[in-house]
């Protein structure tokens, strides 16, 4: 049966992490810390095109491995990967399998950076061998591009198969003599045959024919939707945000009639962006509304480009308004059939008769689910946690509070299992971004922490997405400021609550988060008594003339964007020093551990030693980490694992869960 199809899995993970202890006497006792840290067990469970086969990622001890079963859980196959970095898996064909996967290599024109490169594998699942995509794509090796970097991204969601004329199609881009053409690829050989040979990119219809593109002109601001025909370019709408402008619109894909399409336009920095939908015959335009909060975009099928619905993720759920009636039945069924819990469609036949769901809640550490919706069964494929149980998994709270100013800033508690929320120790845990947000479901870093005994707070700060834009605006350069104050603003909240003990407070994140967590023992101070950050950013003007190639004057996205959310008025702003928590290394007062990824392709691990240098001169004491062969996203169990022991090490002893 399918229940049972992963057991050899569970099994392998369950030896591997071995058994667990009470962490203080008469406290419940958690599942080991490998149980958080690793890779999930179970992840990026795939269904074929004909719904006849699974295909999945598994992980046992330090290895991941690509599995394939029938629907009624046959093996088929079972393929160890090795110690890699999976980014995504696929199905192109009913029998093919694309595996994509990605290295941080030396970038090729400037050695002394990195770059992380993507590379695409196809699986053949009758044969079980393996095709490099593009491993002999003259275009691509003539650019001088490492083989396969310039993948594997392709016109919809990530997706790299797109029907045409009926049939499914693998597309990818390459650069050559100056232009990008459009490959189509050979799911057996994984070699590429031009299909655009000048792709400018944009929206393609059944036949593969690009008919919207948008343009836009940075030097002034001025943004074009073009009507495609052929050769033929036709401007049927533009838009012009002035010179310097941060913030575009986007071609989002088709809309909900022939012949019209749906952008996205920015309205100013304290407003929502609007979503219209444009008629590329005549320009004309309908602004398209929605009731509730959050950020709706539209909902798209992977594989034709066809307009699904509209979503959004809105405080602790997905909403969706589907116009297609398939989609919006499945959705119906799974919304109806999983109440407790956090609930969404990983993969599904084209029919929608077929659904992969994965469940999280706060008695599921992550499940996946085979929906036969014609049937009328659902049956578990497998845990994405195994060794996190029902009984372990802590309880994870919506709550909302007020800033200083009045704003209000919505975030998750984690509540550890087994103690009374009374005057618990708490952790702080700033997400990155800082243009992101929290989700709902199981998190594993927070409950990697209160499976220890602390309460564990994940503010959705000024500046996170998916509360609105004037939301998000209204962090744009506050690094440092109210962006900081909210997170302190959220620590005096509880404890206002009988919660949390304001006296027991420590601080901890990765990226953005890794920023706060030394602004709030620099800028922000008296407020916590350890601080744990990773891949931080400490010195902003050094961020801003890295980020924008080390270019003290070029004009460059990048450029404009860091600026923009930082609040500097131009490269090289001295004004960045007041909010720049290396330029304050004298005025820490608690304990500092700093952690660093030397993969790290976002933020260089430069920026973590400029920080440790300056409380070295400044005669405090810190503790440097680097975590061997990670990058910016944690992407590693051994080294995820590691971070985690690391930082419940420190934290009992700088704040005792159990005094």
């Amino acid at each position: 049966m399918i229940r049972n199809m992963l057991a050899a899995v569970g099994a392998a993970l369950a030896l591997a992490i071995g058994g667990a202890a009470a962490i203080a006497q008469g406290a419940p006792t958690p599942p080991p810390i490998e149980a958080y840290g690793a890779l999930p067990a179970l992840d990026q469970v795939s269904i074929s095109p004909d719904g006849s086969k699974f295909a999945f990622i598994g992980q046992v001890g330090d290895k991941r491995r690509l599995g394939v079963a029938t629907i009624d859980g046959k093996p088929i196959s079972n393929t160890e990967l090795g110690d890699v970095k999976i980014r995504g898996i696929s199905w192109l064909t009913d029998n093919h399998v694309l595996i994509v996967r990605s290295t941080t290599t030396e970038r090729l024109s400037d050695f002394d950076d990195k770059v992380e490169a993507f590379q695409g594998q196809i699986y053949n699942v009758e044969k079980k061998t393996f095709a490099n995509v593009l491993d002999d794509a003259r275009a691509v090796r003539a650019a001088g591009s490492r083989t396969g970097d310039e993948i594997i991204y392709n016109l919809f969601n990530g997706y790299a198969t797109r029907v045409i004329d009926g049939k499914r199609t693998m597309l990818v881009t390459a650069p050559q003599s100056g232009k990008t053409v459009l490959l189509r690829v050979d799911p057996d050989t994984g070699s590429g045959s031009p299909f655009i040979r000048d792709y400018r990119g944009g929206l393609l219809d059944a036949a593969g024919k690009v008919y919207a593109e948008d343009d836009a002109d940075m030097a002034l601001g001025r943004w074009r939707l073009l009507a495609v025909d052929g050769v033929n370019r036709r401007e049927v709408y533009a838009w012009n945000g002035g010179r310097g402008v941060v913030t575009w619109p986007s071609l989002l894909g088709a809309g909900r009639s022939p012949g019209t399409v749906i952008i996205s336009e920015p309205q100013g920095v304290d407003k929502d962006d609007i979503l219209y939908e444009i008629s590329l015959s005549d320009g004309s335009k309908k602004r398209l509304t929605f009731e509730g909060g959050g950020d709706w975009s539209p909902l798209y099928d992977d594989l034709t480009g066809r307009l699904l619905g509209f979503g959004a993720m809105t405080e602790d759920s997905f909403d969706r308004i589907y116009t297609d009636e398939a989609a919006g039945r499945a959705w119906a069924t799974v919304q109806a059939s999983f109440k407790n819990g956090f609930a969404f469609i990983q993969d599904r036949t084209d029919d929608y008769s077929k659904l992969i769901v994965r469940t999280e809640g706060n008695t599921d550490s992550g499940t996946f689910l085979f929906v036969d919706l014609k049937a009328g069964k659902a049956v578990k494929v497998g845990s994405a946690y195994p060794a996190v149980t029902a009984a372990n998994v802590n309880e994870r709270r919506w709550i909302k509070y007020k800033a200083k100013d009045g704003l209000e800033i919505p975030a998750y508690l984690t509540l550890p299992r087994g103690r009374d929320p009374k005057s618990l120790p708490l952790i702080v845990l700033p997400h990155g971004g800082p243009a992101a947000r929290d989700t709902p479901g199981f998190d594993w870093w927070s409950q990697a922490l209160a499976s220890r005994g602390y309460a564990v707070l994940q503010p959705q700060f000024r500046g996170s997405r998916g509360f609105g834009e004037a939301h998000m605006a209204a962090g744009y350069g506050r690094w440092g400021r109210e962006m900081q104050t909210d997170l302190s603003d959220g620590v005096r909240y509880l404890a206002a609550q009988g919660i949390v003990d304001p006296k027991r407070v420590c601080i901890t994140g990765w990226s953005y988060g890794g920023y706060a967590t030394m602004a709030g023992v620099t800028l922000d101070r008296g407020v916590y008594r350890c601080a744990l950050a990773g891949a931080g950013v400490y010195d902003l003007r050094a961020m801003i003339f890295w980020a924008n190639g080390e270019s003290h004057s070029a004009d460059t996205w990048v450029g404009r964007y860091w600026k923009q959310n930082m609040g500097a008025s131009k490269i090289g702003d001295t004004g960045l020093d007041a909010v720049s928590p290396a330029k304050f290394a004298s005025s820490v007062d608690v304990p500092v551990m700093l952690m660093h990824g030397p993969d790290d392709t976002v933020v260089p691990i430069r920026q973590t030693y400029i920080m440790a240098d300056a409380m070295k001169r400044a005669g405090k004491p810190v503790e440097v980490v680097e975590l061997a062969g990670e990058d910016h996203w944690l992407s590693r169990g051994a080294t995820r694992t590691e971070m985690l022991k690391r930082a419940i090490a420190f934290f009992e002893k700088h704040n005792p869960a159990y005094p």
